[in-house]
């Protein structure tokens, strides 16, 4: 039985998204391929090292849009009013939508693989990078009742990711997370922090 409300959760969610949830769709399989194969009419060489560096900018940003609109609609839209009848953790829905915008670039990540192996190494951070921005969202959607900061801090963050944020952090005497493991361990911290309050919050819905 609750599987089958979950299920019925997720279908209401999916349609409360509207149009905007193709965006991400958008994105990865008409804009991005557009703008790699306009690249390649220019360096024929290099394209795929552009598309691996579009890949690393846009798959950890977008990999939150549905989380996006699903944390708006339950903190900010009409959602609250599914709080009262279902008090399963939105953790449980921003996870289902990481997972679901993964298995969407599949047939990318495939692609690229197959054509430039080395770009297997990216995998690891792509998805883990990807697991901590969702963290992110879900705890900061529940701590301020608002996406729009959870969004400025992984758009930053997007912004100035790699070699910019290493240089920027060591100005002022800070390491860095470097490491997928980091990543993991930091979005796991974030999904266990806003379940917590997430709980203690309950009462007042």
């Amino acid at each position: 039985r609750k599987i089958d409300f979950w299920i019925d959760r997720l279908g209401i969610e999916w349609h409360a998204m509207g149009k905007t949830k193709y965006l991400p769709v958008l994105i990865n399989y008409v804009l991005t391929p557009l703008s790699v194969w306009l690249y390649s009419q220019i360096n024929s060489e290099f394209y795929l090292d552009y598309l691996e560096e579009q890949l690393v900018f846009l798959v950890p940003l977008f990999s939150v849009w549905w989380s996006l609109l699903i944390m708006y609609q339950y903190v900010e839209g009409n959602g609250r009013e599914l709080l009262y009848i279902d008090r399963s953790s939105r953790a449980i829905s921003v996870f289902f939508y990481y997972v679901l915008y993964i298995f969407s670039i599949i047939p990318i990540l495939l692609y690229i693989m197959n054509h430039m192996p080395r770009a297997v190494i990216i995998l690891p951070k792509l998805l883990s990078q990807s697991f901590m921005f969702s963290g992110i969202i879900y705890m900061m959607g529940i701590l301020t009742d608002s996406i729009s900061y959870g969004f400025i801090l992984i758009f930053a963050f997007s912004l100035f990711s790699g070699n910019r944020l290493d240089k920027l952090l060591r100005g002022f005497g800070i390491e860095p997370v470097q490491s997928s493991l980091g990543y993991v361990v930091i979005g796991i911290i974030c999904f266990a922090g806003g379940i917590i309050m997430e709980k203690n919050s309950e009462n007042k819905y």
